[in-house]
């Protein structure tokens, strides 16, 4: 992902905003472009931000600093959770949180739950639709989270890992968006293939509905070499497009 992680530290129930400030003013206070780094400023290692383009944090303290005490303390939680805002029914879980994540304009809890050990996948929770958690003195085991791993193949906000990615190969016509792709940094990272007239870039990402939507909003500027799928499918949303504009 073209998405800077920044990570929180010295992290209290009054002090995270007042910290992440201090340190983002430090970190964006000089007055020559070149001369800036779009470094990761480190105040929390198991709180981190990825500033996209919508990105709106607007949850409370206590919630983020219970989920953060309970991941120092390597303890597991009890949380009821609702899997999407339009959904009444509850399913209550003991997890072992390992790490915060702010991804675009969504925060989530990724943690194992119990079918971590045969799967070594993590969950990822919406903290929103957390309804309630309370801590245990269970401990959690030792666990390494990787979110280079936990990310490769996304794109936007975060889906199920269990998708796998897809090979996809892109003419790209236009200037501008050809210089996008050379500033950006997906995972694994994007190939170009540059030629006096053709410029063709490959990924390897999971087809996702954020990626379908942005693919969507640059068609006049691109040709889909493959898959021949994702061409048909981008047809049939250009033809349902305009029938509803027509109606």
């Amino acid at each position: 992902e073209d998405k800077a992680l920044i990570a929180l530290s010295r992290v209290g129930v009054n002090g995270i905003y007042s910290d992440l400030l201090d340190g983002l003013i430090n970190s964006l206070s000089v007055t020559d472009p070149d001369a800036f780094k779009a470094e990761a400023v480190s105040m929390d290692p198991e709180f981190l931000m990825d500033y996209g383009p919508f990105c709106d944090h607007k949850l409370k303290d206590a919630i983020v600093s219970k989920i953060l005490k309970a991941i120092h303390d390597g303890v597991k939680v009890n949380i009821n959770y609702r899997r999407s805002t339009q959904e009444d029914d509850l399913e209550n879980s003991l997890v072992c949180p390992v790490k915060l994540v702010l991804r675009i304009d969504t925060l989530y809890m990724i943690a194992a739950d119990d079918t971590f050990e045969e799967t070594q996948v993590y969950k990822n929770f919406v903290v929103e639709n957390i309804v309630s958690m309370s801590t245990t003195n269970i401990p959690v085991p030792k666990l390494y989270f990787d979110p280079k791993t936990h990310y490769k193949y996304a794109f936007g906000k975060w889906t199920d890992a269990t998708l796998q990615p897809s090979e996809i190969s892109l003419l790209v016509k236009s200037k501008w968006l050809q210089s996008q792709f050379r500033k950006s940094n997906f995972s694994p990272a994007a190939v170009i293939k540059e030629s006096r007239n053709k410029f063709v870039v490959d990924l390897k990402l999971r087809i996702t509905p954020d990626f379908k939507t942005w693919l969507l909003g640059v068609l006049p500027e691109i040709d889909i070499l493959k898959p021949a799928s994702l061409k048909t499918e981008m047809k049939e949303l250009v033809q349902k497009a305009m029938e509803s504009l027509q109606g």
